[in-house]
């Protein structure tokens, strides 16, 4: 594997370590989202005001 394309090895660990936070703040807005539409709630309205 060529490290060279990546900026090298800290290059790689930047990358790898963005890509692991990106995963973890999709997998976090998904449970939290699936927790509540398992309780039932609803997603809250604005209120139209005139």
């Amino acid at each position: 594997m060529n490290l060279l394309a990546h900026g090298g090895t800290t290059g790689l660990i930047a990358e790898v370590s963005l890509g692991l936070l990106l995963a973890g703040l999709l997998a976090v807005v998904w449970f939290r989202e699936r927790r509540r539409r398992s309780r039932g709630e609803r997603p809250p309205r604005a209120a139209m005001r005139d």
